[in-house]
């Protein structure tokens, strides 16, 4: 699941969780993309109204590898990269679905991350990097997960959450 509310704020896990797939009697096939027109609506609407929203980047490439006979079309947004024996690659756009200014910010920040978590040994790194500095206050933020958790759970997108927006309580009676 690519989106999700937790304690006051919106939750967008960006890269290949925003991919969507359907079951069939033969298994999976890629269906398509997040977010369809009502979701990108809600999204928009929300940032409209000042909500608090995290983008959450994994600290792999938004890059999938998808069987051939999971892929019965390619969904619209999706950019193959390779395509051998039976093996598809193929690349999820980043942030493709925020307005302008938006996205700009997150794509560098995710360059920038991607930087830092290069040049940075691991043992030193926190489990995520966030932005900082003027945008510290901002109601749309951008982080990248660096190492542990290797699973990002509820737990984890709480204290991410709270960490970064403060309390429910606080957010609730702001919002």
């Amino acid at each position: 699941m690519s989106i999700e509310q937790r304690g006051g704020a919106l939750v967008v896990r960006e890269g290949v969780h925003r991919l969507r797939w359907n079951r069939s009697h033969r298994g999976f096939t890629l269906a398509g993309l997040w977010p369809e027109r009502a979701e990108r609506d809600f999204v928009s609407r929300q940032i409209e109204a000042s909500r608090p929203l995290l983008v959450l980047f994994d600290r792999e490439m938004p890059v999938v590898s998808v069987l051939s006979d999971e892929l019965d079309q390619l969904p619209p947004g999706l950019t193959v990269l390779a395509d051998d024996r039976g093996v598809v690659d193929l690349e999820v756009p980043m942030l493709d679905w925020l307005p302008q200014p938006l996205r700009e910010r997150g794509l560098r920040f995710a360059a920038r991350a991607a930087a830092t978590e290069a040049a940075t040994p691991v043992h030193q790194l926190p489990p995520l990097l966030v932005e900082t500095g003027a945008v510290a206050q901002a109601q749309v933020r951008f982080a990248r997960r660096t190492r542990t958790p290797a699973v990002v759970n509820s737990e984890f997108l709480d204290a991410a959450v709270s960490d970064l927006f403060g309390s429910p309580l606080a957010l609730s009676a702001t919002a």
